[in-house]
């Protein structure tokens, strides 16, 4: 399957409801704390990286365990960067915008499980989907929330136990799920997991800069669609929906160029 086809790609501005401040002064400091330490921590995997890569000496195997960590770690650099730009845009303009054209989600996800770092636990990841997973998409968007939601699926769930992806098409939208076993989160929790105010239960888990989940919410809401949350004793499914129209959040306008 093709993940995008030859139609010509439509720009979609979405302007949000004002946001209330992301961070107070005590979040502010503990954020940019974090940042700092895991630019740090990238930072340092590169120099190590490339210092040893330019040894003559170096035996092959140390090259290729070298490349791979150089390869995390620009990936887990380019991941902080999305986020912050993403935050930033939703913090200082209001405006999210879309590079929507048609494109299947089913074919997106598994490029995106392929080539990012989740590639790394594919084993645990079972993908299925059912009927034609077609829609009109912002492809890099969309990615960027699959490598969240089914991160956090990993990271959260039961070890070593699976985690399911499902995608369906319907005449009327577009739906992913993503599943994983473990205990369940408390409703306090689920009740404010999208908020960019988010209390991480176990934060030394992120992949990133920990607003993973409030961007795929925004960028679920600016496709004029859901992600959801339910927990119970079964495990945690994630739900993104994806209706099959060109609606936007109330209040919010469209430019097409």
């Amino acid at each position: 399957m093709n993940l995008k086809q030859p139609y010509p790609q439509e720009t979609i501005k979405l302007r949000a409801r004002p946001l209330r401040p992301i961070a107070d002064d005590v979040q502010t400091a503990e954020f940019l704390s974090r940042l700092s330490h895991e630019l740090g921590n990238s930072l340092t995997v590169l120099s190590l990286g490339v210092g040893l890569l330019s040894l003559e000496s170096a035996a092959p195997n140390a090259v290729s365990a070298t490349l791979a960590s150089l390869t995390s770690a620009t990936e887990r650099l380019e991941r902080m960067m999305r986020q912050l730009h993403a935050v930033t845009e939703l913090q200082s303009n209001g405006v999210l915008t879309l590079a929507r054209e048609p494109t299947d989600l089913a074919a997106l996800v598994a490029k995106t499980l392929a080539e990012s770092e989740l590639r790394l636990d594919l084993q645990r990841i079972a993908v299925s989907h059912q009927g034609p997973c077609c829609g009109r998409l912002d492809v890099d968007r969309l990615r960027q929330l699959v490598e969240v939601v089914v991160a956090n699926a990993l990271d959260h769930g039961t070890p070593q136990k699976p985690v399911t992806v499902h995608i369906e098409g319907s005449t009327t939208a577009l739906t992913m799920t993503v599943h994983n076993l473990g205990a369940p989160m408390t409703a306090t929790h689920r009740a404010q997991l999208f908020g960019p105010n988010a209390k991480r239960q176990r934060p030394q888990l992120s992949r990133a800069l920990g607003f993973g989940l409030f961007v795929s919410h925004a960028i679920a809401t600016a496709h004029g669609g859901t992600l959801s949350v339910d927990s119970d004793t079964s495990g945690t499914t994630f739900t993104l929906t994806l209706p099959h129209s060109h609606s936007m959040v109330p209040g919010g306008f469209d430019v097409t160029s």
